[in-house]
């Protein structure tokens, strides 16, 4: 779903690329950044992802997120890199913001071609192992779930086979982890992780706002005074799409509880320019996280309309009753499971609210 107001792009090719749902070209972003747009298999959701290559005090690159895995993405990758004068083999780490395979999908073929470090959150790479270690009982699991929900019969195969779909979980180690507030290992820069659970347990954003640790002159300079002044969002904050919420499996905590405190914390950075992993750069971080709180808080409010209006209703039903856009009664398969699934994080969200 998108929001009726868009941001001010930073960037005009972007902004039309994104319209027209193809890929722009690779664009300096100032501050010793670039952007490289890798395209992802055709479907309904956003056509690319948004990687960046961002120069250390050295002058070598580092890449923050991969793409889909793909050998025309890592011709894309290797392309964006010689534009720069840089070879593939150049490449010092790989900073991944989130565990979907559009964010780190070509990690594990870029690492082994490069020999870079791949960097997760501490509570992303715990996101993979217990997707990885719960993958064999997600059927039966889904079974379960749909019969609490109230699921139909003849509806339950189809969660089933969605299920059957997801089980299949690549494992992923990766080299090094970061936690909230750490700076990471780049040389000349002072890119700071913030930890930004909600739309996956350890989705990562990364502030580098304007630090004097990058000497004037130096390639991650801008102006010659400092760090470049971005925050890459990842998929937690995208200029007019809304992430899903609770997509990583697991979460110690409500993932629409999450997803709020984070978008009040990454919100102070406003005055900085937002980089993040779908359609266009933008400013208006500020704006933009306040417009994503109130579309999750009114969804919470249909959910509790429908909750406190029928008696002693299933999630089936309540999620029957909320606005949903491709409408309810298209809802199939993948869809109608994440329907179900948001539509039990808010009832569980408003059971907290409550207390």
């Amino acid at each position: 779903m998108t929001d009726e107001v868009a941001p001010p792009a930073l960037s005009e090719a972007e902004l039309r690329a994104s319209a027209s749902r193809t890929a722009p070209a690779s664009e300096d972003a100032g501050g010793g950044i670039s952007t490289v747009a890798l395209p992802l298999p055709p479907g309904p959701n956003v056509p690319y992802t948004l990687a960046y290559l961002v120069a250390d005090g050295d002058g070598a690159p580092h890449l923050i997120d991969t793409g889909w895995d793909s050998p025309d993405n890592l011709e894309r990758v290797e392309r964006a890199l010689a534009a720069r004068g840089w070879r593939l083999s150049d490449l010092s780490s790989i900073v991944v913001t989130h565990l979907h395979s559009d964010h780190l999908g070509m990690a594990a073929a870029l690492r082994e071609r490069t020999g870079a470090p791949v960097l997760l959150s501490r509570a992303e790479q715990a996101s993979i192992d217990a997707l990885v270690g719960s993958a064999p009982t997600w059927v039966e699991r889904a079974r379960e779930r749909a019969g609490g929900w109230g699921v139909p019969a003849d509806r339950i195969p189809e969660l089933l086979e969605v299920a059957e779909r997801a089980a299949h979980v690549t494992p992923f180690r990766a080299d090094a982890l970061v936690d909230d507030g750490d700076t990471l290992p780049i040389p000349g820069r002072s890119l700071r992780a913030v930890v930004t659970p909600g739309h996956t347990p350890g989705s990562l954003c990364l502030v580098d706002d304007l630090d004097d640790s990058v000497g004037p002159g130096s390639p991650g300079s801008l102006d010659g005074s400092g760090g470049s002044g971005v925050v890459f969002t990842g998929d937690h904050v995208l200029p007019t799409v809304y992430s899903g919420l609770g997509l990583g499996g697991p979460s110690p905590r409500n993932a629409l509880t999450a997803m709020l405190d984070s978008l009040s914390r990454i919100a102070q950075y406003d005055a900085l320019d937002v980089l993040p992993g779908h359609e266009y750069r933008f400013r208006g971080l500020a704006d933009r996280c306040a417009r994503i709180a109130r579309h999750h808080l009114r969804r919470s409010e249909e959910v509790a309309r429908a909750r406190d209006t029928l008696a002693d209703p299933t999630v089936f039903e309540i999620a029957s009753r909320v606005s949903w856009s491709p409408g309810w009664e298209n809802m199939r398969g993948f869809v109608l499971q994440s329907a179900l699934q948001q539509t039990a994080m808010h009832l569980e969200h408003l059971m907290e609210e409550d207390r």
